[in-house]
């Protein structure tokens, strides 16, 4: 291993929250051990979510947080014009329905108008092909 990481291997380990654990496991084969044979696992390091609030600027730069927050409000805004939009577009679903409703009406009525101009002329001529025939 090289004198540049040795130092670093030996540092404790600290966490940022204080429910997390720094309990590490080593795995050692059975054969002879060198530095190559030893493997650290840091399976207990894990985030507990009961855990109080951390705020995310501990976590992450002043920067990147103003950055993360403003993409977080690009992206509630666009959700709330998504949500508008939905909404609006059931009201079109309505008057659209709506418009269907009258249409269909319309052309009932104007269907029943046409049979009853077409049984008149059909009974107009019947009586002028009796008047001519006699």
């Amino acid at each position: 291993m090289s004198p540049k990481y040795s130092g670093i291997i030996h540092e404790p380990i600290t966490t940022l929250f204080s429910s997390q654990s720094t309990d590490i496991e080593k795995v050692v084969h059975e054969e002879e051990p060198n530095d190559d044979d030893i493997m650290v696992s840091f399976v207990n390091l894990q985030f507990d979510p009961n855990e109080e609030n951390v705020p995310d600027n501990l976590i992450m730069s002043r920067k990147e947080f103003k950055i993360l927050n403003s993409k977080i409000n690009y992206l509630l805004q666009i959700q709330k014009q998504v949500e508008r939009l939905v909404f609006h577009s059931k009201s079109y679903d309505y008057e659209i329905q709506k418009l269907c409703n009258v249409a269909k009406e319309r052309h009932e009525l104007s269907i029943d108008q046409v049979t009853t101009r077409k049984e008149t002329v059909d009974l107009k001529i019947i009586v002028l092909k009796s008047d001519f025939s006699e």
